[in-house]
């Protein structure tokens, strides 16, 4: 900062014939000191950090390229050429200033003994020396410069911090042993005597500063230990396990991932974790309190007498009873008529398709060939995308009911098992696009164009319907089921499931913590997955029904149609003319939505907030990107590193503008990659039209539009 509280500001004032990017000095009342136009560099490649320079001037980094901005000449040079535009290379970089005065590019970068920092020489004009710092500080979602240390970094488990030349970061605050929930810190910060601060984004909550106060060990009372085992934990059981221990005087619960202590970290690594809990538990051993996501082998270990029946703790409970919950999903989780597991919420496996395609008959087994053919549908892609290799759900669903769980048989001779395996027999062992995967896409239209006729859905919440009526279909649908030999059938499926184990010394107070996944504050902001709770559901269903607005220039509020992903916009004009900043902005955004469903962006839950911030809260693209980075699916990503280039084949043409708040434009790149254990180079092919619309989404009562992602479609060929 300078002197009299006066600050260096980047801008662009944007005129009715072109966009001058300018770097101004602004006052503390915010009025314009001086103002000098960017240099060329920096105009062109858009400035990605700036840092002030003590008595010289403002330092830039774009690119790779830097410039510098005297303040006593009033005169901005590019110091350090940088990378051209067009290039696909991939620069990152921050400036930071530090408590000693000088100013440090932190790019990622690497010498012969590890991760380095670079400071900036005023003198020389270059980053001429490199300085050594902690190689895991790379874990981090970015670094925070301090006074009590030199950075600080944000890493899953708490607040690390570093000096320059440390070989190991130094733990200053344990997210779960403070009962700290982080969702994502967009700032960390201190004064001098080590008192941090922290700016904290919430994806259903508003944003939150805080700090956080040391205290010492010998002041913290001593607590009984409930322990909750799971495999990754999510933010969800974070934010529960929180609000319990510092509720709770008498009792403290202790998170266990079994993830971590058993190395799983693919699919069959998820089930050998499983499988780990329930040999402890048979054992007369493990967590006190299970939580799991996938099928786990529930009703086996409730059999064997493993968990403690929850009957009696509904019945005395005065502030939750069966009776509040809902009796066909309740009943779906008994085991011999006893019930095992709290289960806060639910989703529906089913297959849906066009009323009018299906009159008054259910898609069978045996008749699904030719109601396909009476509506001029190839049976081979009757069911879009459906392929042998993908056929997965068929057996969990239909083909579970020829197996018998009570007695442990079943009957896969059957005539009608042989029906489920001619069914998928019909469809190809795997499409053209399984390969490269990057057009498959284009079979969901299908049912839109009559091409195809049933659709295998995971129904999950309201809107989810609407995105089956208005996206997939375009008329009212009927909800079949997975065929079987004589109907259809849809299936209930559990989003998560919390169970006691039947050894549990504090059975009371472990009751209080499952419960409170019932409670109203929880359930009610439930974005994905449908409430077992009446109320909240009801609730869910009111809200689904409001329509959304924005707020306009003139303040006015301005109802918004949106279906799926489907914003409705009134046509203005068209160009083929795009801006070089919306051209980087909207590519920009692209990119990092595609690294973040490779899991290669850093921060909590997978970098979440991070593409939030260009999705429309609520949204399908929001929900969906929310329920990718805290399930289980997005840790078995392949681990990998990037290739060189990390992006080849870029295009962003075809621009097309609708009004001052929507546009869209065509967006086609190949994302590189080099799996880390074969060293096979693969690649993730984007190739769609992308619809951007400037909006408000928060509820904040600030008028803050921003451009944000709302559809793509596929390109076909």
């Amino acid at each position: 900062a300078y002197e009299n509280e006066e600050e260096i500001a980047y801008s662009e004032k944007f005129r009715a014939d072109n966009t001058t990017s300018t770097i101004v000095k602004l006052s503390a009342e915010g009025n314009i000191i001086w103002e000098k136009p960017l240099t060329e560099t920096d105009s062109k490649l858009t400035v990605g950090s700036m840092a002030y320079v003590k008595g010289r001037g403002i330092l830039t980094y774009s690119r790779g390229a830097s410039s510098f901005y005297d303040e006593n000449t009033d005169e901005g040079e590019e110091i350090i050429g940088g990378n051209d535009d067009s290039s696909d290379d991939y620069y990152f970089g921050n400036l930071y200033t530090l408590r000693d005065g000088n100013v440090y590019l932190y790019d990622n970068s690497y010498n012969e003994n590890g991760l380095i920092i670079k400071k900036f020489n005023p003198n020389t004009m270059d980053f001429d020396e490199e300085v050594s710092i902690p190689n895991d500080a790379q874990n981090g979602n970015r670094i925070y410069p301090g006074k009590a240390f030199d950075f600080y970094v944000e890493e899953r488990s708490g607040i690390k911090a570093f000096n320059l030349g440390d070989e190991q970061m130094t733990l200053v605050c344990d997210f779960e042993a403070s009962d700290i929930v982080i969702n994502y810190l967009t700032y960390i910060g201190d004064d001098e005597n080590g008192k941090i601060f922290v700016i904290n984004e919430m994806p259903d909550e508003e944003s939150e500063l805080a700090s956080l106060t040391k205290i010492n060990p010998s002041e913290i009372t001593e607590k009984e230990i409930i322990t909750v085992g799971t495999i990754f934990i999510s933010d969800e059981v974070r934010k529960r396990v929180s609000k319990f221990n510092k509720n709770s005087e008498k009792y403290r619960i202790k998170l266990i991932d079994y993830a971590n202590e058993s190395g799983g970290t693919d699919l069959s690594g998820y089930f050998e974790c499983v499988d780990k809990i329930g040999l402890e538990l048979v054992q007369g051993q493990g967590p006190d309190i299970m939580v799991v996501y996938h099928s786990a082998a529930l009703q086996n270990y409730a059999k064997k007498g493993v968990f403690e029946p929850l009957d009696s703790y509904f019945e005395n409970d005065p502030d939750i009873s069966i009776s509040d919950l809902l009796p066909n999903v309740v009943d779906a989780t008994r085991v011999n008529g006893e019930l095992y597991t709290v289960v806060p919420s639910f989703y529906v496996n089913t297959c849906v398709a066009a009323k009018d395609k299906l009159g008054n008959q259910k898609v069978t087994l045996e008749n699904y060939k030719e109601i396909c053919e009476a509506n001029g549908i190839d049976p081979v892609v009757g069911m879009g995308y459906m392929t042998r290799d993908a056929a997965t759900d068929f057996y969990e669903t239909t083909g579970s009911t020829f197996i018998n769980y009570e007695n442990g048989t079943c009957s896969f001779d059957s005539e009608g098992f042989v029906n489920l395996l001619k069914f998928i027999n019909q469809f190809p062992e795997e499409t053209e696009d399984d390969e490269d995967n990057d057009e498959w896409e284009e079979y969901e239209t299908y049912f839109r164009q009559n091409k195809a006729l049933l659709l295998d859905y995971t129904l999950a919440s309201f809107q989810d319907y609407k995105l089956l009526l208005d996206g997939y279909f375009g008329t009212d649908v009927e909800f079949n089921g997975y065929p079987t030999n004589d109907g259809g059938k849809s299936f209930l499926s559990m989003g998560m499931q919390i169970a006691m184990n039947h050894n549990c010394k504090y059975k009371d107070a472990a009751w209080e913590f499952m419960k409170s996944f019932y409670d109203d504050d929880y359930r009610n902001k439930l974005q994905r997955d449908f409430p077992i709770k009446k109320s909240a559901l009801e609730a869910m269903a009111t809200k689904a029904q409001e329509r959304p607005y924005y707020t306009n220039s003139k303040g006015e509020e301005v109802v918004c149609d949106i279906n799926g992903n489907k914003i409705k916009a009134t046509y203005a004009s068209a160009s083929n003319e795009l801006p070089e900043d919306r051209k980087n902005e909207a590519l920009s955004m692209i990119q990092t939505y595609e690294d973040f469903n490779t899991s290669d962006l850093t921060g909590p839950s997978h970098g979440l907030a991070t593409v939030q911030a260009f999705l429309i809260k609520d949204s399908d693209y929001w929900n969906m990107a929310k329920q990718w980075a805290n399930g289980v699916d997005i840790t078995f990503t392949s681990a990998h590193t990037f290739d060189n280039p990390k992006y080849s084949n870029v295009v962003v043409d075809n621009y097309a503008e609708y009004s001052d708040n929507c546009y869209s434009v065509h967006i086609a790149f190949s994302k590189n990659m080099v799996l880390s254990r074969t060293g096979e180079k693969i690649s993730n092919d984007f190739d769609s039209t992308v619809f951007f619309v400037y909006y408000d989404d928060s509820d904040d009562g600030v008028d803050n539009p921003h451009w944000c992602i709302a559809d793509m479609i596929a390109t076909t060929k």
